[in-house]
């Protein structure tokens, strides 16, 4: 199967995997193996869906690694929370229960242990008419893939914590899902303002965090609860909420004097808005182009330079790019010889080096007819770069590590322990 943007699609192609209804969160618009016709194209394109699988001979062994039961729970999640954001929003002072997303996060949570590897392929949730609700949903889904990579790291982290209990990641997943729900109690003139201009100094806006604390803490876990509050740390200290120390003055949270849950959420909350920044209201975007969410490679790009200046943890960025490809397997990419290829593999360890195989010669016609040459591994092919991704130039995006064991989340703790601060980013300090 191939990942195309819609743009790219015309008639005769077949779906291979659902495609997700953008205005009814966890509704299927097609099924698999419809062939796409012009008036379905075209609605597809007004619907301003980011990316479709069609089915492609040459990479079909890809569907076989499709667990179809996550992406099931995932959107009866995303339905669920979206019916009470409904109820907040008529309804500010309502009163949802949210201790009953404990048990539809628990099955997530178990239907992708059964099969993380099938992460890569699953799509973002699509939810044109409801952002909030999309962005929770996939930071939710972001911040358990991680988890699962970093079980170790958040077993030591939480070293106070019987062992049996350390690993478990329900209450991540809680965090993570209600963690902006806080949104849909601020005034609508500070929603207002950060759909427009993003400021995270608006101190309106931060009341989010507060406030969702509020809405949850005595429904659901002190640690789920905790993370509501504690995503918008910054591992260097630079986050919110400030806390009151014992002499009474209010001091910085930093690296781990940060849950290791709301780390992981703030990783993964700031990936996902580079991806789909807010978007100013009244302003739809004026054509399906300018709607596409930013190409992977460069929101993770940014990500790297976040981590890089201490800004976020970089065990907890070094597990995002292991589930979050930076080139992703079946799609369209241009090597800097001007060739056109498709990815097939690809290694965190190196994750703008992936492998492709190129689209031979003559090929003409859509994606789905592309006939494809040998393989090749970029990692071993420093002359080749991808320049472009999903028909937009990518070039100055790649990002690549600048010491071995970078990108890798054991590699990545052992060299954040062999720091002087001590698990801390150079230059922090206690708060």
């Amino acid at each position: 199967m191939l990942r195309i943007d819609p743009l790219q699609a015309v008639p005769g192609m077949r779906t291979a995997l659902p495609v997700l209804d953008p205005t009814k969160p966890g509704h299927v618009l097609l099924k698999p193996r419809v062939e796409l016709e012009g008036p379905v194209i075209a609605k597809l394109r007004e619907m301003r869906l980011s990316e479709i699988w069609i089915e492609f001979g040459p990479l079909e062994m890809l569907a076989d690694s499709i667990n179809p039961r996550v992406s099931a729970q995932r959107a009866r999640l995303t339905a669920m929370l979206g019916e009470d954001f409904e109820k907040l929003r008529a309804n500010p002072n309502a009163r949802p229960s949210f201790g009953k997303y404990a048990e539809p996060v628990t099955e997530l949570l178990d239907r992708i242990g059964q099969d993380l590897e099938s992460a890569m392929y699953i799509q973002d949730t699509p939810a044109d008419n409801d952002p909030l609700l999309a962005h929770s949903s996939n930071v939710c889904f972001l911040s358990l893939l991680m988890g699962m990579r970093m079980q170790g790291y958040i077993m030591r982290a939480r070293e106070r914590v019987p062992p049996e209990r350390a690993r478990q990641l329900d209450t991540l997943g809680l965090g993570a899902l209600l963690h902006d729900v806080g949104m849909l109690r601020i005034t609508d003139r500070a929603r207002e303002r950060w759909e427009t201009d993003a400021d995270e100094t608006d101190i309106d806006w931060r009341r989010h965090v507060v406030d969702g604390y509020k809405m949850v803490r005595e429904q659901i876990p002190a640690t789920a609860s905790a993370t509501v509050l504690h995503h918008h740390q910054r591992y260097d200290g630079a986050g919110f909420p400030l806390k009151t120390a014992p002499r009474g003055e209010p001091v910085p949270l930093a690296g781990d004097d940060i849950h290791v849950f709301a780390r992981i959420v703030a990783v993964a909350e700031q990936f996902d808005r580079l991806r789909h920044p807010p978007r100013p209201p009244h302003h739809p975007p004026t054509s399906a182009a300018g709607s596409r969410p930013m190409p992977t490679v460069r929101a993770l790009s940014m990500m790297h330079d976040l981590a890089r200046a201490g800004t976020i943890d970089p065990v907890a960025f070094a597990a995002l790019l292991s589930v979050v490809p930076a080139y992703p397997l079946g799609s369209c990419v241009t090597l800097s010889s001007g060739r056109k290829a498709v990815v097939t593999g690809c290694d965190p360890a190196e994750p703008c080096r992936p492998r492709v195989a190129p689209v031979i010669v003559g090929s003409d016609g859509p994606p789905d007819r592309y006939v494809l040459d040998d393989e090749i591994d970029l990692r071993q092919r420093t002359d080749e770069l991808i320049v472009e991704a999903d028909g937009r130039g990518v070039q100055r995006d790649n990002f690549f590590p600048s010491r071995p064991g970078e990108f890798d989340v054991h590699g990545a703790e052992y060299l954040l322990r062999a720091t002087p601060a001590g698990r801390r980013p150079p230059g922090v300090t206690a708060g």
